[in-house]
């Protein structure tokens, strides 16, 4: 996640950790998103589940448009 958070922010890394990180407690303080810090998981939050299909499948399509993990560290070690 933060390597994605990285590329769309396009900081250096320690400002992006940073922002991320803020990022999550504000989401998570909120109910739209589930952090479990020390496993280092996110899911989508209790806020969500009011959610019809029609909203969730517009997610779903934001979260294809997101490079992958692998296509940023592939980034990384092309020096893109």
């Amino acid at each position: 996640m933060a390597a994605v958070f990285g590329e769309i922010t396009n900081r250096d890394e320690a400002a992006s950790n940073r922002a991320l990180l803020a990022a999550l407690r504000r989401l998570a303080g909120a109910a739209w998103l589930l952090w479990d810090e020390p496993g280092q998981t996110v899911r989508l939050g209790p806020r969500v589940a009011a959610w019809g299909s029609a909203d969730l499948s517009a997610l779903r399509e934001l979260r294809r448009m997101l490079p992958s993990s692998a296509d940023t560290s592939r980034s990384d070690a092309e020096g893109l």
